[in-house]
């Protein structure tokens, strides 16, 4: 053996043993019985933790799960998307184009959109909510709107011909989708318009007073997420100042990459799932640590579609199926 592969053999020994040393993953066992896949997962300020599975809806308190669900009304209880609101109600966008309303454990109402979209049962792709609204989107490329104020309901048809993966609505009511075909928008009274940068958008998250999207450029490559500033406040007025921000992250060139799902932490760090495992990125510094199942012993994983930050220190992920992870780092002193 040379110098040069010596030297390269003990230092991925040295990071090896140090992702060991800074992460513990430890598989998820006390699903109930019944769930045989999980869509999604938030988390409440105080720790509660709430999972839309295909048999219902999970809610997490105290290590123990309990399974919400109505045995004469299955198919409305088939959850794909979460959302929790200001008050910590919990919103739940259904397989059937249903979106249902959990106070704890009780379900206050159930708005269905089937009669404003043909009838067609339309799975719920991403929620979002802007003031008193809630907004869905279908795999049919269709937006759906309820008003909790006057308890209205409205549909607007998507950009043709795409696949619909994230909605974002900014201060001024400008609505953003990630798509298949990239990153659209429409202002009020306007057409929906593409922004040339992307090819793909698969998400798109707020944090704080930020927003991020995250997909890929036209070659294809890495990850690039644009930063949207708004809420610039002069003399007591809102003003829109919105702006993205080209934020190329390296180290992601591998064009058959696929990036699921993203969740920040209270530092600001991005934890995203991708098909080759979770990457903790940095977005101020540009670092990136990558947990997969070479530097972590015992995790055999790898597409990862499903990211909740509980805390700063403890992370959850979902996998194909009904396979969950807890991702633990150590706290700093």
């Amino acid at each position: 053996m040379n110098k040069l592969a010596l030297i390269i053999l003990i230092a991925t020994a040295f990071v090896n043993t140090l992702f060991a040393q800074k992460f513990k993953v430890e598989p998820v066992t006390n699903l109930p019985s019944e769930i045989k896949n999980v869509n999604c997962i938030e988390f409440t300020n105080n720790g509660t933790g709430w999972f839309g599975t295909g048999k219902g809806l999970l809610k997490y308190h105290n290590g123990d799960f309990k399974r919400i669900s109505d045995p004469k009304n299955p198919l409305s209880y088939q959850i794909n998307k979460i959302l929790l609101d200001d008050k910590d109600q919990v919103w739940a966008g259904n397989y059937s184009s249903q979106l249902l309303c959990f106070n704890n454990d009780l379900l206050l109402k159930t708005i269905d959109f089937k009669g404003i979209t043909g009838n067609k049962k339309e799975l719920v792709t991403s929620l979002t909510k802007f003031h008193n609204q809630i907004w869905a989107t279908t795999s049919n490329g269709k937006l759906l709107m309820y008003s909790q104020g006057n308890q209205s309901t409205q549909t607007l048809q998507g950009p043709a011909d795409v696949t619909v993966y994230s909605i974002h609505l900014d201060s001024i009511g400008t609505k953003w989708l990630g798509t298949s075909d990239g990153l659209y928008f429409k202002a009020r009274n306007k057409k929906w318009k593409r922004l040339p940068q992307f090819s793909k958008v698969y998400g798109i998250v707020s944090n704080k007073e930020d927003t991020w999207a995250m997909g890929k450029n036209n070659n294809n490559q890495g990850l690039i997420l644009y930063k949207l500033d708004y809420d610039l406040m002069i003399f007591f007025l809102s003003v829109d100042r919105s702006q993205w921000q080209d934020m190329m992250f390296l180290g992601t060139q591998d064009k058959k990459i696929r990036f699921y799902d993203m969740d920040f932490d209270s530092e600001g760090n991005m934890w995203i799932g991708t098909d080759n495992g979770l990457i903790l990125y940095n977005p101020i510094s540009g670092e990136a640590e990558y947990i997969t199942a070479k530097n972590i012993e015992g995790f055999d994983t790898k597409k990862i579609k499903v990211v909740a930050v509980e805390s700063d220190n403890k992370i959850w992920i979902a996998c194909s199926g009904k396979e969950i992870y807890k991702v633990t780092r150590p706290v700093k002193k």
